[in-house]
């Protein structure tokens, strides 16, 4: 089993940059307030989606979001073709630069990219993703050999 928290910097700058902006209009007695309220809301949002758990185990790849109540993705073996350490991009809002893929990135940088069955690819940055696609690959080999 591996298992490995990812933090994104840039998550949580955005959030905490989306709630003061949101925070000074009250503070500062603006005439109508109202139009910054759902500033703090979605730099809350932004926040609570900067922390991230990657887990490998027997049933695939796990991707939980526990400060949005333990709200998961689960990539079973079955769906999962190959994984390989791939290069990949953040985009200037900070997503995924490849629209067909899925999952959670610190930054750009080495990830883990586990190609799925239906085209799509799900990606991940831990601190070592060269571990994290051995492990996925040689659950893979064992499923195969059976």
């Amino acid at each position: 089993m591996f298992s490995t928290t990812l933090w994104s910097a840039r998550q949580l700058a955005g959030g905490g940059l989306l709630i003061a902006t949101g925070v000074l209009p009250l503070l500062a007695h603006w005439p109508d307030p109202t139009l910054a309220l759902p500033l703090p809301v979605l730099g809350l949002l932004f926040s609570l989606q900067a922390k991230a758990r990657l887990r490998i185990d027997g049933s695939g790849i796990i991707l939980v979001f526990p400060l949005l109540g333990g709200m998961s993705q689960h990539v079973g073996y079955r769906e999962i073709r190959f994984a390989e350490v791939a290069e990949q991009r953040l985009s200037w809002s900070g997503r995924v630069e490849n629209p067909r893929a899925w999952g959670f990135l610190t930054g750009s940088g080495p990830a883990l990219v586990a190609h799925l069955t239906d085209g799509r690819d799900f990606v991940a940055s831990p601190r070592d993703p060269a571990v994290a696609v051995a492990l996925v690959n040689s659950q893979l080999d064992r499923a195969r050999a059976c």
